[in-house]
């Protein structure tokens, strides 16, 4: 039977970062599989005429009911962060200035998407849930305890390598020489350049010190 592991997490939450070390984790043991970042069609696909080993999927989208095979890693980020990271985004994208209602009203909504699939994690056996933070500062931490979840086990040399091959550098030097909408390997695109390097504290220089209250009364953490 196949083994399905959805890297799961909100919008701007570092859910590509992830999916790629899970590749890698499988890369490094010689292990086949199959990655996507398709969308619940294409997990149902998967699983009803499987032809590898392992599946590796990213999600931004409520997982379906427990499966033999599945398991799920769920990363979390800052609810401010990830409201900076997709101001920063529209500003790119439409030239937005301020967090007016509108704009804030856009925000919510991807919030709102987060807190919906953090709950469903919350109440699953087969998901653990790893840190935005941890990906950024001590990502050997991560890639450690994602490949014991995973039963990989991985020596620190190896953890390094991972790391090296899936840091934000790496992702710069790939998304820059981009010459599609997406890379078909690493599922990077050009909006996951961050202007602040993936700081977890940048919602200090971007959100407005209202907004940030805002955000952490609507979305306790």
């Amino acid at each position: 039977m196949s083994k399905f592991i959805i890297c799961n997490g909100g919008y701007r939450t570092g859910s590509t970062r992830l999916y790629n070390i899970v590749r890698h984790l499988y890369e490094i043991k010689n292990v086949d599989y199959i990655a996507h970042g398709g969308d619940e069609r294409m997990l149902n696909l998967f699983k009803n005429k499987p032809v590898a080993p392992v599946y590796v999927i990213k999600a931004h989208y409520l997982c379906p009911d427990p499966y033999p095979e599945l398991r799920m890693i769920n990363i979390r980020r800052d609810y401010r962060g990830v409201a900076a990271s997709i101001f920063l985004l529209m500003q790119n994208t439409y030239g937005t200035e301020s967090i007016d209602r509108p704009t804030a009203d856009d925000i919510f909504v991807k919030l709102d998407a987060q807190q919906k699939i953090t709950a469903q994690c919350d109440e699953r056996t087969d998901a653990i849930v790893v840190r935005y933070r941890t990906l950024m500062e001590k990502p050997l931490n991560l890639i450690k305890r994602v490949g014991n979840f995973l039963n990989i086990e991985t020596t620190n040399y190896q953890r390094q390598i991972i790391n090296i091959r899936s840091n934000i550098y790496t992702n710069k030097s790939i998304v820059e020489n981009l010459k599609t909408e997406a890379d078909g390997r690493t599922e990077l695109r050009q909006n996951h350049i961050s202007k602040y390097e993936g700081d977890p504290d940048a919602w200090q220089k971007v959100l407005p010190p209202e907004f940030a209250q805002e955000i952490m009364e609507r979305y306790p953490q």
